[in-house]
């Protein structure tokens, strides 16, 4: 049952993948049609109180959204539970170069890379959407310009270069000697987790303390890389009252997190 399982879980993912796609394509071609409205915070009554400006994307159709996750969930769950213990992989009669020992081998490396990829990338994939757009939302002036929220990409880039020789050099040497082992690739991996589980928990502390924070009118004008900005600048989202240089914060935990995974 076990190899059934697994073959059910491979052919779960084109399945995947193709709901995914149209899921996508049809999302995008009812966005076009759909008109944002955006109130203005600042020219608002103070007994209002103004609706939360949230990044672009679409939601999706419901309901092939909920397929996608039904065939990714159950693609997962059976090879990773298929492929734990894979004594279901036997010998075949005629000779083969690849034998079921290194068969053995291979699908019992699913489970990792399975667990480990849509634990790291839970975290990581907010790199590339959620922080740039909660930056779009903080102050983002620098003198008379703005930076765009996807700028603060470089504090991960700099952590990388900065944080790999020390661990490389410094830290796993330490470690090693201290623990009288070389530190494994599985302790990796685990510090690595918690690194970018620790970057979120810190963009939702930066998050919350946005929220809270005073929007900037007057001559702040609005942000230009949140929605709703027109090009003439007379529309758009305001920026809070918060520098968006701490998300440096989160990109860098980020990045120390992909030098160890």
């Amino acid at each position: 049952w076990k190899a059934a399982m697994s073959l059910a879980g491979f052919l779960c993912l084109p399945l995947f993948y193709i709901v995914t796609l149209a899921d996508t394509l049809l999302s995008a071609s009812a966005e076009k049609s759909n008109t944002e409205v955006f109130t203005d915070p600042c020219a608002a009554p103070l007994t209002e109180a103004p609706p939360r400006m949230l990044h672009c994307g679409g939601g999706g159709h419901g309901v092939l959204s909920d397929i996608a996750l039904a065939l990714g969930s159950m693609a997962c769950i059976f090879l990773v539970v298929a492929n734990v213990n894979c004594t279901w992989v036997q010998e075949l009669k005629q000779e083969v170069n690849f034998g079921a020992k290194d068969a053995r081998r291979t699908f019992a490396a699913i489970p990792t890379i399975i667990v480990v990829n849509i634990a790291f990338n839970l975290c990581f994939n907010s790199m590339s959407n959620a922080f740039p757009s909660q930056a779009c939302q903080m102050d983002l002036r620098i003198g008379s310009m703005q930076l765009n929220g996807a700028f603060f990409h470089v504090a991960d880039a700099m952590a990388v270069v900065i944080f790999t020789p020390i661990f490389e050099f410094c830290l796993y040497p330490v470690i090693a000697r201290v623990k009288g082992s070389p530190v494994r690739f599985g302790q990796k991996i685990v510090a690595g987790l918690v690194m970018a589980a620790i970057s979120n928990v810190a963009a939702a502390i930066l998050e919350s303390m946005r929220k809270d924070a005073p929007y900037l009118c007057g001559d702040a004008g609005f942000s230009q890389c949140a929605p709703g900005y027109s090009d003439d600048g007379a529309e758009g989202t305001r920026m809070k009252d918060i520098s968006a240089f701490w998300m440096f914060i989160p990109f860098v935990f980020v990045g120390i997190a992909e030098i160890l995974v």
